[in-house]
């Protein structure tokens, strides 16, 4: 499975806290949960590809001031437009454009909330001055917000996989853990249950504003937010469940790495004889300084991992599977000519930590079969352009205003100017 979407499927079952704002306001007690892609997260200003040719029409806050606030409207949907139409199938569930459009709205507007209840909580003065390196982590969820088409195609997969969980909970047979639904649920609020399992006494007062706020900015009911969050929880459910079955001898030691000598060279040349002294029974120290490679700060032997992420995973699969003496190689990889001589196998106990993260794989190693399956997700494509750019910050409260964050100062490139203010992206 590609990266990005392991990172959401990570997101889903890792709730990451603003722990960060919350220190630097003083207090401790109350936290804010969001998702958020990696990926997107990448850079302070989302001055992504897409961003670029498809700019959001105010991405979160800028420099200019606006004087007050104005009632929130969702804006009219294009002459074109067909909600009903189905762009994704997910075995037998369809999502269609409206539900697509309805939860961007809806993943804008809570990853908002918790933001705007820590401002009236602490005031705006610190909080957003997004030059002090411990509101970093906010800035960053300004600029996911910003790159508009990015986000939306992260509010799709996330919709992609609640509804693997959803199907395969019921075929299963599985009731929602209520404990885990109202943990799930204060989280999303900001809040977070006892350690006897109790909500908070705030926790209505907090859930009916939720409420009236999905309402508003997404056109979302109670009961579609509350299917989000069972979705949720048989996920997490489902992940425990499914790791379980995964083929793990907990009793036995397990291969972990394999002792190399190995090296990559400029070209198939170098490569040709490095392997055929490699296989006469030189050792590779020696061969590699009279082909003039500097030895100085390497050892004889190295241990290397079978998950290494230097090495192709074909090519780690033949070094695994070879016996030891023999020589693997030379393979071309983007690195240059790679040739090695394969040694013992180097064996350890597998660590409580080491069996959950193999179940752990295991049961995304499950999701992303089914996501790969174009027998059980097709996706109809021509989505991405109706992606909703709002609400926007200052939409959701006046304390989001744009004259109440100190932005850093950040000089754009010639062919970025104005990106922030045109609809369009500047002529070539």
């Amino acid at each position: 499975m590609k990266a990005a979407n392991k990172r959401i499927l990570l997101a889903l079952s890792a709730i990451v806290a603003l722990a960060a704002l919350l220190a630097a306001c003083g207090g401790s007690e109350e936290q804010g949960f969001v998702f958020i892609d990696e990926d997107a997260t990448a850079t302070h200003i989302a001055l992504t590809e897409i961003a670029r040719a498809h700019p959001s029409a105010t991405p979160g806050p800028s420099p200019t001031p606006t004087a007050t606030s104005t009632p929130y409207f969702r804006p009219t949907d294009p002459p074109d437009y067909e909600g009903e139409r189905v762009i994704t199938r997910v075995g037998a569930d369809e999502i269609t454009l409206d539900e697509y459009r309805q939860r961007v709205r809806f993943d804008r507007y809570r990853l908002l909330y918790p933001i705007m209840k820590l401002a009236e909580k602490y005031g705006t003065e610190r909080l957003f001055d997004l030059t002090r390196d411990e509101n970093q982590y906010l800035a960053s969820l300004f600029a996911t917000l910003a790159d508009s088409y990015s986000f939306g195609k992260q509010s799709h997969r996330l919709m992609v996989i609640e509804s693997i969980a959803e199907q395969e909970a019921k075929r299963r047979g599985l009731e929602v853990d209520p404990y885990k639904f109202d943990s799930m649920t204060a989280q999303w609020l900001g809040l977070q249950v006892d350690e006897n399992g109790q909500l908070p006494p705030e926790f209505q007062a907090r859930y009916d504003e939720f409420i009236q706020g999905i309402e508003t900015y997404a056109g979302m009911s109670e009961e579609q937010f509350r299917r989000i969050i069972r979705a949720q929880t048989y996920y997490d459910q489902l992940k425990f469940l499914i790791g379980q079955e995964a083929p793990i001898n907990t009793e036995h030691e397990a291969v972990v790495g394999v002792r190399m000598e190995d090296i990559v060279v400029d070209s198939e040349a170098e490569a040709l004889q490095v392997a055929e002294r490699l296989a006469a029974g030189e050792p590779l120290r020696a061969i590699a300084a009279d082909l003039g490679y500097d030895t100085s700060n390497t050892e004889d032997t190295r241990v290397l991992r079978i998950s290494d992420p230097n090495l192709p995973d074909a090519l780690l699969q033949t070094i695994f599977n070879a016996q030891p003496g023999q020589i693997v190689g030379p393979v071309l990889i983007p690195q240059g000519w790679y040739v090695g001589r394969v040694g013992q196998p180097v064996f350890d106990m597998l660590s409580p930590q080491d069996i959950e993260k193999l179940r752990e794989e295991y049961f995304l190693d499950w999701i992303e079969g089914r996501m790969d399956d174009p027998e059980y997700v097709e996706d109809y494509g021509d989505w991405v352009d109706y992606t909703p750019q709002e609400p926007l910050p200052r939409d959701v409260s006046p304390l989001m205003h744009d004259e109440n964050f100190t932005l850093p100062e950040v000089t754009p490139l010639p062919f970025e100017e104005g990106i922030y203010d045109e609809a369009t992206p500047p002529a070539d």
